[in-house]
């Protein structure tokens, strides 16, 4: 999709849903933006590896890294909150402190940053420097515990080796045993000095490096950062909703689109015309169709009148633009090619008995059944008796010598087909005319059937003259008026159509 049909989905046809679900998120995000709890944070930091007796340099550093990160998980577990809630200077639990924390190793350090989050500064500056420092002293009380537990075992380790020494030497003997002996001594009293020196550094690991201090503005919400957020997700939202509903729905919007979907011109524009009183409105637009032909296609006498589905109001223009063209002084016929639902002749006032079935099967010829109407100059071919099988009939070789036949009698054949939708034959019919002119009732109509209907006579190499759009302007009443089952407009008590009385 081009970034011009895009423009166009979303601000023409689908403007609506897009304009709701933009309105509707956007007032989402501001209502929760101003309706929000302020809440405060604050922060407190620990810092890790301090004094390490054995270790220097680039290795100790990345050790303390690591270490920090270790501590960084193991202040996120469960056992740390609950003894935190214990020592904390309000009442609270562990379920109490869950969602309040977020603990994060500063990148490039060995600093970990403790961040307690509240609706109120002042618990929030309690939460952070309770937890780091509740959790500094977990941490010393438990090293402290590991070191007096290894430095006992130290001691009755060189207790035992002493007294070993000490009765080898009484011995007199074994050379050998005692030397291993005072060398095994000399090792663990070298590692019990060791580690009496880490007890003494071991409070130094990890320290409460920074307290934090009551925090004067809140941290959430930051009304102007979620509105423009709020303002991008909605518009988001609002293309998304825009495209969704485009590909389920498949009404025609405009005039623009529908003639870029078919690829024709506009020949004219037919108003829906009121069910009593004048019809100039009608008359002058179908004048105009009559102007438009004879300008564009003079060389199009014989002209095929269709439609994508029923109820278009082909029929209507056939009548309308039959009675335009006779007023320019020639011979205009009318024929019913409808072979499954004529209405042609009904509209006009005349009998449907026998027409262009009876010449197709040969047992007549076209002008011989010719009826005259009302309009001076107009003249019609009922579609006669009602086929079995019209899609065979309007396919034989028959139809086109019937057209041509008439072709030499007028001026100008106007040949009212069935929809294209609706049956394979209005494809033959529109092979054989000079040009087919394509009713359109654009509020009604659907993407779906005018792209078959455009394939559909583009396969049957058919000349496309343009398109019509029926019912076309304000004052539309929406009921039974130009229509295609039933749609038409019907014979008054006189016995003359709307159509006919209107001229």
């Amino acid at each position: 999709m081009s970034l011009q049909q895009l423009f166009h989905v979303l601000f023409v046809r689908q403007r609506t849903i897009v304009l709701v679900v933009f309105c509707a998120a956007f007032a989402a995000v501001a209502l929760v933006t101003f309706t929000r709890q302020d809440e405060y944070d604050a922060s407190a930091t620990l810092f890790v590896g301090e004094n390490r007796p054995v270790t220097t340099g680039a290795t100790a550093v990345q050790l303390d890294e690591v270490l920090a990160q270790t501590y960084a998980e193991l202040l996120d577990t469960g056992a740390v909150a609950r003894d935190v809630a214990r020592e904390l200077p309000f009442a609270a639990t562990a379920d109490d402190l869950a969602g309040h924390f977020t603990f994060e190793v500063l990148t490039g350090t060995n600093l970990i940053e403790i961040t307690a989050t509240d609706e109120e500064p002042q618990r929030a500056t309690a939460l952070a420097n309770g937890y780091a420092s509740s959790f500094v002293s977990r941490q010393a009380t438990s090293a402290g515990e590991d070191s007096r537990e290894t430095l006992e075992r130290l001691a009755d380790r060189i207790a035992e080796l002493a007294r070993d020494v000490s009765t080898l030497e009484a011995a007199g003997g074994q050379p050998g045993a005692l030397a291993q002996a005072e060398v095994e001594l000399a090792a663990l009293r070298s590692s019990y000095e060791t580690t009496q020196e880490n007890v003494a550094l071991e409070a130094s690991t990890l320290s409460v490096s920074t307290k934090a201090v009551v925090p004067t503005a809140p941290a959430r919400p930051r009304p102007r950062l979620m509105l423009a957020v709020g303002l991008i997700l909605s518009a988001l939202a609002a293309a998304g909703a825009g495209l969704l509903r485009n590909v389920f729905d498949k009404r025609m919007r405009d005039e623009a689109e529908l003639t870029e979907l078919l690829g024709l011109q506009v020949l004219a524009r037919i108003p829906v015309r009121p069910e009593t009183g004048s019809s100039q409105r009608f008359d002058e637009s179908v004048q105009f169709l009559s102007a438009n032909l004879a300008l564009q296609h003079p060389e199009a006498r014989v002209i095929a009148i269709s439609s994508p589905v029923p109820s278009d109001g082909k029929t209507t223009v056939v009548v309308g633009l039959g009675r335009a063209l006779a007023r320019t002084g020639g011979g205009v016929v009318a024929v019913d090619c409808d072979l499954r639902r004529p209405r042609l002749a009904t509209t006009l006032g005349r009998d449907g008995d026998r027409g262009v079935t009876n010449v197709l099967v040969g047992s007549s010829e076209p002008v011989g059944l010719v009826q005259q109407t009302g309009a001076p100059g107009l003249e019609v071919l009922p579609s006669g008796p009602l086929p079995p099988n019209p899609a065979v009939l309007l396919g034989t070789a028959a139809f086109g010598r019937m057209i041509e036949r008439l072709r030499d009698s007028f001026d100008h054949v106007l040949v009212d087909t069935p929809p294209v939708t609706i049956g394979a034959e209005t494809s033959d019919a529109a092979s054989r005319v000079d040009g087919v002119v394509l009713v359109v009732d654009i509020a009604r109509s659907n993407r779906d059937a005018l792209l078959a209907t455009r394939d559909q006579l583009a396969r049957a190499g058919a000349h496309m003259l343009g398109v019509v759009l029926n019912r076309s302007g304000d004052g539309r009443s929406g009921s039974s008026y130009y229509g295609y089952y039933g749609d038409d407009a019907s014979p008054g008590a006189d016995g003359r159509s709307a159509v006919q009385a209107a001229g």
